[in-house]
């Protein structure tokens, strides 16, 4: 599917103002790329995932500011230990991408809902 030129001219927007950023510290970069990216998309969050060593697991280091990324913060879902799998700890360990349109039909999801009350899920991992 081509961009439009709209899209094409938002896309260049956003790749301006993720240069534009002035943070130095990594969890702050992250959380206004991911911010930054969220207000492109149109979607309830973004989330960038880091792994660390001790004990396994990917960890939140940068996570948009919306009302369902505080909530998932509130609640432990800024981690994914390996020891429990999931879909973005299969992705990681095989370097293959995980893609669905219909997160909300994946049995491995946390059922969590957004504000409006839908299911949200992985656009891409």
């Amino acid at each position: 599917m081509t961009p439009t030129q709209g899209q094409r001219d938002r896309y260049l927007e956003t790749l301006e103002r993720l240069l534009a950023i002035q943070a130095t510290a990594l969890t702050d970069v992250l959380d206004q790329a991911s911010q930054r990216v969220t207000e492109t998309l149109g979607a309830d969050k973004i989330g960038v995932f880091l792994h660390e060593l001790a004990p396994e697991a990917l960890v939140a280091a940068g996570v948009s500011d919306t009302p369902l990324g505080r909530r998932e913060r509130e609640i432990g879902l800024d981690r994914f230990p390996f020891d429990a799998g999931g879909r973005a700890v299969e992705a990681f360990r095989t370097g293959a991408p995980y893609t669905t349109g219909r997160a909300d039909q994946d049995p491995t999801r946390i059922k969590l809902r957004n504000e409006q009350g839908r299911f949200f899920g992985i656009i891409r991992v």
